[in-house]
């Protein structure tokens, strides 16, 4: 975590580097990017030139010879030369340059905070968040978190993300591991997003991970010990791109929990974001998907999260898939989150009430007053495969306190869509009676 202090210099670089012109913000975070490796380079490489280069070509007034020493340390890393570093207009406001260069300069590095530049860039690529759709690009710090600990990925394990982002589950592990032997793998169908996902690696030292530019759904090959994920939600391919999937389904959601069953080794655990609808949708596709986590893997866990945990950017209710390459279980437990520690709105302040920590004790087979329900796979299997928890967790099941003064708007909401839910599984279990 940067300190209060350094939160508040690099947001006012970001606001210099916006109000010079460069108002995309990937772009802006590409010239973050770059200087925090320019950094980087001349740490690691103390005969590197090319920190002292761009301070001449900065007092030079050349921004076209900026842009070239750029491109080479982008290169220096394998980052690959991006359009955005190696065009003269992005470092065309020298003065803000100069500005930038000497913040990451004052930068202290040491023992005790040598990912500072990581932290930097981490804090730098919240801004994506508020950015329109590039917030796609970015998964809850916290339910990263939460997924990472409940799969407990082990050094020499070989982790994959198919869908990687800015490899935010890949440093998660990572760091979940302490930074213990082990490689990392990500796919990422966007270049610009990838060359990021790459250098966020890097400043979190992990020069040995691999964040690969294409699409993930051509790569089947059974090599993953752990795969962590938040798949695109409700986009669709071409039928051509996936014709040997069993799915029969052209659904990115469904798509990329098939690509995760296939890419397991043996004894291999995964832990995926996904729509809820995914849980309980009646058609062919993801009623085959569900049966496959069932009967042919160990699926461990479902932990539906409350709504509003991805806004601003949608409203699109999410849980949590648990599963792994082992033989089947008796019986799959059913978590209902209804607080993940913040507001439920826009804004997502923070708050007293988090069910997260519960959730992950039951996970690990701990107590917890979380509702949860521990569900037969014979009645999983009756039910059609609904893997919905609020279908089977009673709405006077245990859960945590709410604050002082009594329930809040946000609490009576959350008991309005699990009542609602509980009504639909009622209506849906009496049509089946009737079929």
């Amino acid at each position: 975590m940067l300190p209060e202090p350094v939160r508040r210099r690099v947001d006012a670089m970001w606001d210099r580097i916006w109000a010079s012109g460069v108002s995309n913000p990937l772009t802006a975070v590409e010239y973050v990017s770059t200087v925090l490796l320019l950094r980087r380079l001349a740490e690691t490489h103390p005969a590197a030139s090319e920190w002292a280069e761009v301070r001449e070509h900065v007092a030079a007034g050349s921004a076209g010879a900026v842009a070239r020493t750029m491109v080479r340390v982008q290169s220096a890393f394998g980052i690959g030369a991006s359009p955005e570093a190696s065009a003269a207009s992005t470092w065309s406001d020298l003065a803000t340059l100069d500005h930038v260069l000497r913040e990451v300069a004052a930068l202290e590095i040491g023992d005790r905070n040598h990912d500072i530049l990581g932290d930097v860039f981490e804090h730098v690529l919240n801004h994506l968040s508020t950015a329109g759709r590039f917030g796609q690009f970015r998964t809850p710090r916290h339910v990263i978190q939460l997924l990472v600990a409940a799969v407990d990925p082990q050094p020499g394990e070989v982790v994959l993300d198919p869908a990687a982002g800015t490899a935010g589950f890949l440093i998660a592990a990572h760091e979940h591991r302490r930074g213990a032997a082990g490689a990392y793998v990500g796919h990422e169908v966007d270049a610009t997003v990838a060359r990021v996902a790459r250098t966020n690696l890097l400043l979190h030292g992990i020069g040995s991970g691999q964040v690969h530019h294409g699409d993930s759904l051509a790569v089947t090959t059974r090599d993953a010990d752990v795969v962590l994920a938040n798949p695109p939600f409700a986009g669709t391919v071409a039928p051509e791109r996936v014709r040997e999937y069993e799915s029969g389904t052209t659904r990115t959601e469904l798509l990329f929990l098939e690509l995760t069953m296939r890419r397991l080794v043996p004894g291999g655990r995964a832990g995926v974001v996904v729509p809820t609808n995914v849980l309980t949708a009646t058609g062919h596709a993801p009623t085959w998907i569900r049966s496959r986590l069932l009967e042919s893997n160990r699926l461990r866990a479902v932990v539906e999260l409350p709504a509003g945990v991805f806004r601003p950017y949608t409203d699109v209710r999410t849980a949590l898939l648990l599963w792994s390459n082992d033989a089947p279980a008796d019986d799959v437990l059913l978590v209902r989150v209804d607080a993940d520690g913040y507001t439920l709105d826009d804004k997502r302040r923070p708050t007293d009430r988090d069910d997260l920590p519960g959730a992950l004790a039951l996970i690990r087979g701990d107590g917890s007053s979380v509702p949860h329900a521990r569900v037969p796979a014979d009645e999983l299997r009756r039910s059609g495969y609904n893997l919905s928890p609020s279908r089977y967790i009673p709405l006077d099941a245990p859960a945590a306190p709410t604050a002082p003064g009594g329930p809040t708007g946000a609490d009576l909401l959350l008991r309005a869509r699990a009542a609602t839910a509980a009504l639909e599984a009622e209506i849906d279990a009496f049509a089946r009676l009737l079929r």
